[in-house]
């Protein structure tokens, strides 16, 4: 028991800080986002091949590679979109 109370103290303390403006800075920077992977028209149903996952310039919130099964796979575009564009939810029909 002494042992096991020693190495809880070892790890210290948890206390969960707020990002920096640094840190979100950096954070927006390399998020990587869904992008169109050649010219796609509207109305076609996004497949694997379809896309790729690629740091984006911007503010907007794009679909992050661990939601595209979710949030973009199997659905309609529903405006054409150009190769290396941001795909946002509102270009996805529901």
């Amino acid at each position: 028991v002494s042992d096991m109370r020693q190495g809880w103290q070892a790890l210290g303390a948890y206390d969960e800080q707020p990002f920096s403006e640094g840190d979100k800075k950096y954070r927006r920077f390399q998020k990587k986002s869904l992008v169109a992977a050649r010219d796609l028209e509207v109305g076609q149903v996004l497949g694997r091949d379809d896309v790729m996952f690629l740091r984006v310039q911007g503010e907007q919130e794009g679909i992050a590679p661990i939601d595209f099964t979710m949030k973009a796979e199997g659905k309609p575009l529903a405006r054409t979109m150009h190769r290396f564009e941001q795909i946002l939810p509102s270009d996805l029909v529901e």
